[in-house]
């Protein structure tokens, strides 16, 4: 399906100390050898997988260009693999071939939107369509840097730096669209296609399908067994070098919260994680006509991030969200396992809208029916949340009425729903979740066989549980599912 890379070359060096440490006392997790950057502070380590294999483990500290700086410098290869035409590409192609024919109409209109953009025709730009619109989204990509902070930018040329001081040629432009283009091709996107997918859909004319396949969950109090607030993060994109090169991060940086980044080389915003406070994040896809081609803000994955470095209540993670300037519509889960807002928040918003849903949210039957929502909420207990790839808060209908409900969106949202209803099925019962079998609900889609994948498919890009209260995870994050599972304890690493 993928045109896949192979995975980034190990040097000798490594190689042989990875060997010898075999051999050698381990710590509970992780090799005993590591690789540090120059300043001594980042290092690159490997963590065992429950199936054997080496994980890498990313630990970056300091200002924001050291940070980069120690992140290009140890994985600089991997980055510049990640870092490419080819992964927009691949998002440019796949999304165009999904929809057959009205893929090929939205393909058009992006194309003339962008054109109008940059004052150009597009007709006699001389370019073919997919190579125009990756050096249209660099343009853009630049445009929106005044809405990211300088940290980050720092952070950015920092990877350039020190891949290059390895010998590695990576480009700034690249690393920035990487962290930033996937919010700009959306923004535009969805305000031209999410007319045509309504109708399309309503038409039955989708016959190849088009998927939006994340999912979360947070559930705590007496769902569980314990005293655990368990995050859930099912987030499904494939794309060559992104999913060829999974990273654990570590982020230590200078002035703000520690967390943890289940992402990828090359990566400054963030995927799913954790940080000290006993909070985490995620993000899942939702297309609506609430857009703003190209001005996007700092995008979605520093948004996380920025949630991840500064917010130590669950209150505050939602209000940077909310206060960030956002061209794209998104599903944040946000949630907190040890502060005095315990509890979970899932934030839908939009360009010009937010709406938040907390666990012990009860939705408004009549304006729902009044309406004519077609997602309502199932979940009937105040410790659980489920999140997929729609809106559920009539608000956001309300305000802003043209969304696009993806059918496989609801078909996930209701078997999470009614497994958790089912106290017999493998996965399913309110109240019995531990570690373990949170960590396999999270899993059910690989786990029911529901999507045919074997122990040799891509993980796509990772399937992570995290207990925000003893502050662990366990991550599926390939890159196939055989490489395993981590199960990485923090509390201890702090």
């Amino acid at each position: 399906m993928n045109s896949r890379k192979k995975r980034f070359s190990i040097s000798l060096i490594i190689m042989v100390s990875l060997i010898a440490s075999a051999s050698l006392s381990l710590s509970s997790q992780a090799y005993a050898a590591r690789i540090y950057s120059p300043d001594g502070k980042g290092y690159l380590e490997y963590i065992m997988t429950d199936t054997g294999h080496a994980q890498p483990l990313l630990h970056l500290e300091g200002t924001g260009y050291e940070m980069g700086f120690q992140h290009g410098y140890l994985m600089g290869e991997a980055a510049a693999e990640v870092a490419s035409d080819e992964l927009f590409q691949h998002i440019f192609q796949t999304f165009v071939l999904a929809l057959g024919e009205t893929g090929q109409i939205i393909n058009d209109l992006v194309m003339t939107d962008i054109g109008k953009r940059l004052g150009l025709n597009v007709s006699n730009s001389g370019m073919k369509p997919v190579d125009f619109i990756i050096a249209a989204l660099k343009i853009f990509a630049k445009q929106n840097e005044k809405y990211i902070p300088q940290e980050y930018l720092d952070e950015m040329r920092g990877i350039v730096d020190g891949a290059r001081a390895t010998g590695v040629h990576l480009k700034y432009e690249d690393v920035l669209l990487l962290n930033v283009g996937f919010d700009i091709y959306l923004s535009i996107v969805y305000r031209v296609g999410t007319p045509l997918l309504n109708a399309a859909d309503k038409a039955g004319t989708l016959t190849k399908g088009l998927q939006l396949s994340c999912n979360a969950f947070a559930m705590d109090g007496k769902a569980t067994i314990g005293d655990s607030l368990f995050l859930g993060r099912d987030f499904m994109f494939n794309g060559p070098g992104l999913v060829d090169n999974p990273v654990i991060f570590e982020i230590y940086g200078k002035g703000r919260n520690r967390f943890v980044n289940i992402g990828a080389a090359g990566m400054v915003g963030v995927f799913a994680a954790m940080n000290e406070k006993g909070l985490g994040i995620g993000m899942d896809m939702v297309p609506s006509f609430d857009c703003t081609p190209t001005d996007v803000g700092m995008g979605t994955a520093f948004t996380a991030r920025e949630v991840m470095a500064k917010a130590n209540e669950l209150s505050q993670g939602v209000s940077i969200i909310k206060n960030s300037k956002r061209g794209v519509s998104w599903l944040y889960i946000v949630a907190d396992g040890q502060g005095a807002e315990r509890g979970a928040t899932s934030v839908e918003v939009s360009a010009n809208h937010v709406s938040t849903r907390s666990m012990k949210y009860a939705e408004n039957t009549w304006l729902q029916k009044l309406l004519g929502t077609p997602a309502r909420q199932q979940e009937k207990y105040p410790d659980v949340l489920i999140q997929t790839n729609h809106y559920i808060l009539p608000n956001m209908y309300a305000n802003y009425p043209l969304h696009y409900v993806d059918r496989g969106s609801m078909h996930r949202y209701d078997r999470m729903i009614e497994m958790l209803n089912d106290p017999n099925h493998p996965l399913g019962g309110y109240g019995t979740y531990d570690f373990d079998k949170a960590f396999d609900y999270n899993n059910w889609m690989y786990l029911t066989g529901e999507e045919n994948e074997t122990p040799q498919s891509y993980v796509n890009v990772s399937t992570t549980l995290f207990d925000l209260t003893n502050l662990r995870f366990r991550t599926l994050c390939g890159p196939t599912f055989g490489h395993g599972a981590t199960e990485y304890d923090w509390s201890k690493r702090r």
